[in-house]
């Protein structure tokens, strides 16, 4: 039996989880068939791994009952049912595929659908001045950007020159930071090497 379930939780911002799922793959990261807002990967909490599909549905169903649904008042979770309602593995009869076949059969669009969609498909035409704007807030949005990373870098160079350290050399006692004091002693023909670090 090959296990490639497993169950997750969709977390609130405070850590709660509002939703419990099981599915496998990138199911739990995509938005395509869920009926809740997909929160960002730090937000997605998984449960259990490695999990054959059937040991997966029990323990959804086992979670939604713990936590509770808020649509019956039971808890906080936005499931709308007990869970292990999933098609994964689903095998269609031949009645299901020719009904499926029907209902789509024979559907055409409207010349103006038609028309929209190869519009879409052509691509955006912007004005001259719709382009300018855009140009203006894409050089604006630079700008700030690199404002930003300015202002970073200034900070972390204050940081790291907050507190330099300090030598004194060895011979006339002169006190500096580390590049005043190799021009003060090779100006005066004494040896680098000859410092203490004083702080």
């Amino acid at each position: 039996m090959i296990k490639k379930f497993y169950t997750y939780a969709y977390l609130r911002q405070d850590g709660t989880p509002y939703y419990i799922g099981k599915g496998c793959g990138k199911r739990a990261y995509k938005r395509q068939g869920h009926t809740v807002c997909v929160p960002t990967r730090e937000r997605i909490l998984f449960l259990k791994r490695n999990l054959s599909e059937e040991e997966a549905i029990k323990h959804e169903i086992y979670m939604i009952a713990v936590l509770g649904r808020k649509d019956l008042g039971t808890g906080r979770l936005r499931n709308l049912t007990d869970g292990g309602d999933g098609v994964s593995g689903r095998v269609w009869t031949e009645e299901q595929r020719k009904n499926q076949s029907e209902k789509h059969t024979g559907k055409k669009m409207s010349d103006d659908a038609r028309r929209k969609m190869s519009e879409s498909k052509r691509g955006r035409k912007f004005s001259p001045e719709h382009r300018r704007r855009m140009s203006e807030g894409q050089r604006r949005r630079v700008r700030v950007q690199t404002e930003i990373q300015k202002r970073a870098a200034r900070e972390a160079l204050i940081k790291i020159n907050l507190n330099p350290p300090r030598f004194r050399c060895l011979i006339t006692g002169y006190e500096s930071t580390a590049g005043p004091l190799s021009i003060y002693q090779k100006a005066r023909g004494i040896d680098t090497s000859l410092r203490e670090r004083v702080a």
